[in-house]
């Protein structure tokens, strides 16, 4: 794997963790039970992602375990402190906005590595972790609608056709 595809993978990874960090601390403050479900369901699918960004890279689990294990911290720029009551509308409300940008962030960074990457596994990895996370732009856009309740994700909404 040349240096390029090793620093995009690493990325990838931190990236994921950083969002599964994230969903993982929305779970255990959200009160609401279709809330947590909702933020557990992001987080276990981030994990996926990264244990398959881990597999693709060189050094594998042996340089990543301590991710795998929880123990590390990653956070994206836009990753707030969630403290509090997250179903707090106030709180859940800019959780969700976070939850948005971060995501239309992970498809600016994974379409412009699905565009570059030649490496069949990686492309295909690269490829799945793009579809899923244009799927998780459109359910947090629409819990965003369903728990704050003002029908609007305004400067949040993606529209189909970036999609």
């Amino acid at each position: 794997m040349d240096e390029g595809a090793k620093i995009a993978v690493s990325s990838a990874i931190r990236t994921e963790k950083a969002s599964y960090n994230f969903y993982r601390r929305a779970a255990a403050q959200a009160t609401d039970l279709k809330t947590r479900d909702f933020f557990v369901k992001l987080a276990s699918e981030e994990y996926e992602h990264m244990t398959g960004f881990i597999r693709l890279h060189p050094e594998g689990e042996r340089a990543f375990a301590h991710l795998l294990d929880g123990g590390a911290k990653s956070r994206a720029p836009h990753c707030m402190d969630v403290s509090g009551e997250i179903d707090n509308v106030g709180i859940l409300e800019k959780a969700l906005a976070i939850a948005i940008q971060e995501e239309k962030s992970c498809i600016d960074l994974y379409s412009g590595l699905v565009g570059a990457i030649r490496n069949p596994e990686m492309h295909r990895m690269f490829s799945k972790a793009l579809d899923e996370t244009h799927n998780h732009l459109q359910l947090i856009e629409a819990e965003y609608v369903r728990t704050c309740g003002n029908g609007s994700t305004e400067g949040h909404r993606s529209s189909q056709t970036e999609l």
